[in-house]
């Protein structure tokens, strides 16, 4: 086996049943890199900023830079294992590439991260009786601080409300049957199931929501985009403009609405619900992405790349922000390839970490030891001189042949 022993390249797996031999390098070698990058809040209107987290182990300042269009917009300062905020101020609605760049070390390759970042009006929303008073109030902060407009362009409420809805499950259980043939009507592929009561955990892209915890939920039955699960469960589900949420918004069903992540939740919910069908998806290079439904071609440097019909590409080898194009021209998308930050993490594995990987006959051994092992280890012969009697008669070997090729072509001149 060669490797360089990276600890987070090693998962426990099947043990292997031969002896195997590691070597642990002296020096593990410095590095600083940047882990992630994104854009807060997802949507921005006249302003946002970029929040880049640098990794490394050397607690000595590094300065970022984010670069619009070839341009430093913004800079500071961290240390590994912070996040650092670069606020930018922009001037139209539109799609960013942006790029955020530490100062170059020995190892270039996790010193850039490449993000995509979309301006927009802030959408006007409102939100009925039946939302809830969490949901109103969070509404009114965001108007407030000019993040969402005030109008009916987005409705929060347990129906189906405009012509853009983010639908909770109502109050009452009993008026479960007649939201559920008002999105039918409506052409909506979800529908809402039974109750649940339980514990679960809110992930995949569920934003800030991420991590929150659901008590009581409605199981989601359909088909169409899933923007966030509850373990493993549909939880938060869209179809064309309507988005529908399993829970509603209240302690006794979440835990969310009493966290510091429910504001930008439903900020990002509300611009992304009034912005269509847009988003942005992280991909490692070579990586198999799903693209979403609208989305015709991926920009790339060569020109437009066609999506094929079941909408899975590969990503890009080169870290970049790819956009993707609908079949009319608009931009409805971003695809950002970056590297892998487990990559950077160059911390080596110990013996138990090697041992749970590979087997309890994995040995980890310094440069002397390993020497011994190959070359003069007990029960072994020593091979140096087996191996270096073998060149030589190679090399005699091959000086015979030469030479009889060379008489008998000279014969037939």
């Amino acid at each position: 086996m060669l490797s360089d022993l990276q600890r987070s390249a090693f998962s426990s797996g099947e043990p292997v049943t031969t002896r195997v031999l590691a070597w642990a390098p002296g020096v593990t070698p410095e590095n600083r890199s940047l882990d992630s990058a994104r854009a807060e809040p997802p949507v921005w209107s006249l302003s946002g900023q970029v929040v880049a987290a640098v990794g490394g182990v050397r607690r000595s300042p590094v300065a970022l830079r984010l670069s619009m269009g070839g341009r430093d917009v913004a800079r500071a300062v961290a240390y590994p294992g912070d996040r650092a905020a670069l606020p930018v101020r922009v001037g139209r609605p539109g799609w960013l590439a942006l790029r955020v760049s530490l100062d170059p070390d020995e190892l270039r390759a996790d010193d850039d991260w490449f993000l995509a970042a979309r301006v927009a009006e802030p959408a006007r929303a409102a939100a009925d009786a039946g939302a809830g008073r969490y949901v109103a109030d969070a509404l009114a902060v965001l108007q407030e601080g000019g993040r969402v407009g005030r109008g009916r362009t987005v409705v929060l409420a347990d129906r189906l409300a405009g012509t853009r809805s983010i639908v909770v499950p109502p109050a009452d259980q009993a008026a479960i049957g007649a939201l559920n043939r008002a999105l039918a009507a409506r052409g909506v592929a979800w529908r809402f199931g039974d109750r649940l009561d339980g514990e679960w955990r809110v992930g995949a892209d569920g934003g800030a929501a991420d991590g929150a915890t659901v008590r009581r939920r409605y199981r989601l039955l359909g088909s169409g985009a899933v923007l966030a699960r509850a373990n493993d469960d549909p939880w938060l589900v869209r179809h064309q403009d309507v988005v529908v949420l399993g829970s509603r918004l209240e302690d006794g069903w979440t835990d969310l609405p009493v966290t510091a992540g429910f504001v930008p939740f439903l900020d990002l919910l509300i611009n992304r619900i009034a912005a269509g069908e847009t988003r942005s998806m992280g991909a490692h290079p070579g990586d198999v992405v799903g693209l979403p439904a609208n989305a015709e071609a991926v920009l790339t440097a060569a020109g437009p790349q066609p999506v094929a019909g079941d909408r899975r590409i590969n990503a890009p080898w080169e870290p970049a922000v790819y956009f993707l194009r609908a079949a009319g021209g608009d931009t409805v998308g971003a695809l950002e390839v970056n590297h892998d930050p487990r990559e950077s993490r160059l911390a080596p594995a110990d013996a138990q970490v090697l041992r749970a990987a590979v087997g309890p006959g994995a040995e980890l051994l310094s440069d002397g030891a390993l020497d011994r092992e190959l070359f003069g280890g007990a029960k072994r012969a020593d091979l140096s001189g087996a191996l270096l009697l073998a060149a030589l008669l190679a090399a005699a070997l091959e000086f015979v042949v030469a030479s009889v090729g060379a008489k008998t072509g000279r014969g037939r001149a």
